[in-house]
């Protein structure tokens, strides 16, 4: 689950937020991919933008596992790569499955 599918994984239902075995979880800032180009204007409201979209990401991070904003914050400042068994420690998950079929035999 890595960039904003770690953010959906997190904000799945409680108890059923599962990954499996070989699973890694990626969390980040969120960023502006391909060409960035306009008038000053124009990239002064697109950087706005990106840092609300930071706060409210981290947010709804903090929410759903329990961590402070601004630990999360200090988390996404690099790239963070969590195993399964991490990703439970950081509430971003809560079980792992051995193996796939589990999935659909545990709904």
């Amino acid at each position: 689950a890595a960039s904003m599918a770690a953010v959906l994984l997190a904000g799945g239902k409680a108890g059923k937020r599962s990954l499996l075995t070989n699973s890694r979880v990626l969390l980040h800032q969120p960023l502006i991919s391909g060409v960035l180009e306009g008038v000053a204007t124009d990239l002064d409201i697109e950087a706005k933008e990106i840092l609300r979209l930071r706060s409210r990401l981290y947010n709804i991070l903090a929410e759903h596992t329990g961590k402070r904003p601004d630990k999360i914050e200090k988390d996404c400042d690099r790239n963070l790569w969590l195993e399964a068994e991490e990703a439970i420690s950081y509430g971003l998950a809560d079980r792992i499955l051995k193996k796939a079929p589990e999935i659909v035999r545990n709904k």
